[in-house]
């Protein structure tokens, strides 16, 4: 991302003062006045708020960060239509001071105690998207990892074709920062700027009023010594198998290839997206055996990697599986809170036995995922993070073993949908002149965690995308893998039906 914003188009002069951007339009001409006036844009919050320090889990995400295995995702989101790239710039700019650890630089390291590494506001010059012809391959300009100390957590790309009134934007985001649920508060503030912008209107239903103030309550694990005692007590007794279990990676075709990790093409996205008919006909399968949406993907994805070791391992025996689950600890008032990480993890374990009986696999995982939601806020994951970042040393300590974490990794993002004056006829998004076909987003991996799954709902379409290492994975694999797991999924359509 280069360091200059364009400041001015047509007479269109982007000024800040007192912390409050505004647009102004300068007299070229009384037709390009009328055509290019557009309304203030909502005041950027206070910078006071940082420094901010940081929570357990932002520390086990930089501790987990490596140039071998960053922890950053990608989004990729299409759109139909061409964006104004000076309204697109200013958009960006707005979303940013509105979101401050996306706008923000960290002091201290992964090696020191949580306590003692801080966001602080950067003062660099904003980020400009990198912004090409849709022919123009998408590479990192300096490498994939992204250093929080000297470099802003968010990386931009558009490509747009023309002819064809098409454009991507892929954001790439250091998972310190937020997850990905604050990931889409963050893209709703940026398409909504762009829609004032592009649109001359301003709405009240389309600006939400974000309290920077919330972020200071991200982390509530400990706030007394009464809560640090139940803390201990939880991590101490009941610590999920997490730190004491030995899950078994996915089976790979062959043996782990020295590909450059720090090569410079982004990654591909392998995404299958299922018809509103069959969105539809999924949702029915789940009500038809009383379990949720989420609870039949999650045991139709312990089948398909179970039929995945099977077909390549060595042996062609199952094996146990393990798959990692974000579990979102947000609140009804925390929707107000910029981008930010509200999230644990939770850990589902099963073994071969249970393969062999999909239908009491389903009743376990959904007696599992009801016990995490109603628990959410005592599970014992962040807990046991507190109390580890509390030496120097030991949450990066614990990082660099480098052992298998987990099988698998799935996360569900819900239905997706940003805030805008105006939906298209399918329910798409619009932000002025750009309509929002369809997103995408790419999970990090842990080493020896070959696949990770991200599901999401958009215009009633659901959509499964693929994550995979490549030096275990290859293209042609990922493909079977995202198959094979449609085909399962379209097994239980098929069951329903019967």
């Amino acid at each position: 991302m280069e360091n200059a914003l364009p400041r001015a188009k047509n007479g269109l002069l982007v000024r800040s003062a007192y912390g409050r951007t505004t647009i102004e339009v300068q007299p070229a001409t009384q037709e390009a006045t009328r055509r290019r006036k557009v309304p203030s844009q909502p005041a950027p919050p206070d910078a006071s708020i940082t420094p901010l320090p940081f929570t357990p889990f932002e520390h086990f995400m930089l501790a987990d960060d490596t140039p071998d295995h960053p922890m950053t995702f990608l989004v990729r989101l299409k759109f139909r239509g061409i964006f104004d790239r000076v309204y697109f710039q200013t958009a960006l700019r707005v979303a940013l001071e509105q979101h401050p650890l996306l706008n923000s630089l960290i002091v201290g390291s992964a090696a020191n105690r949580t306590s003692d590494i801080a966001w602080v506001q950067c003062l660099d010059p904003m980020p400009v998207a990198d912004w090409a012809d849709a022919a123009v391959p998408l590479t990192f300009s300096r490498h994939r990892w992204i250093d929080l100390k000297s470099e802003r957590g968010i990386r931009a790309w558009i490509r747009e074709s023309k002819a064809d009134e098409a454009t991507q934007l892929i954001l790439q985001i250091q998972h310190s920062c937020c997850d990905g649920i604050g990931a889409n508060s963050f893209i709703s503030t940026l398409l909504a700027a762009y829609h004032q912008l592009d649109s001359g209107t301003r709405d009240a239903a389309i600006e939400r009023s974000l309290q920077p103030e919330l972020l200071r309550l991200r982390d509530q694990s400990c706030s007394s010594w009464r809560q640090l005692a139940r803390t201990a007590w939880r991590a101490i007794f009941k610590t999920p198998r997490f730190f004491k279990g030995k899950p078994i990676p996915l089976a790979a075709c062959r043996k782990a290839t020295r590909e450059d990790i720090h090569k410079e093409k982004l990654p591909e996205f392998e995404t299958f997206t299922f018809s509103r008919e069959e969105t539809e006909l999924l949702r029915l399968a789940a009500k038809d055996k009383d379990v949720s949406v989420n609870d039949l993907l999650q045991r139709d994805l312990f089948l398909t990697l179970d039929g995945w070791n099977r077909t390549h391992s060595t042996n062609h025996e199952s094996r146990p599986i393990r798959i990692c689950m974000p579990v979102n600890l947000r609140r009804s008032g925390d929707r107000y809170m910029p981008a930010a990480n509200r999230i644990s993890l939770s850990f589902l374990d099963r073994g071969p036995e249970q393969f062999a009986v999909p239908d009491a696999l389903l009743k376990s995982l959904q007696k599992q995922t009801e016990e995490t939601r109603k628990s959410r806020r005592i599970l014992a994951f962040v807990p046991a993070l507190k109390l580890i970042g509390m030496l120097p040393g030991r949450m990066s300590a614990r990082m660099k073993q480098g052992r298998c974490l987990a099988t698998a990794a799935i996360s569900n993002l819900g239905v997706l949908s940003s805030p805008s004056q105006e939906k298209g006829r399918s329910g798409a998004t619009v932000a002025g002149n750009m309509t929002l076909e369809s997103i995408e987003a790419l999970l990090p991996l842990h080493p020896q965690t070959h696949v990770a799954f991200v599901i999401l709902s958009y215009c009633d379409r659901l959509s499964i995308t693929l994550s995979r290492d490549p030096r275990w994975i290859d293209e042609s694999e990922g493909r079977e893998l995202v198959t094979n797991y449609v085909h399962v999924l379209r097994s239980s359509i098929a069951d329903q039906k019967h």
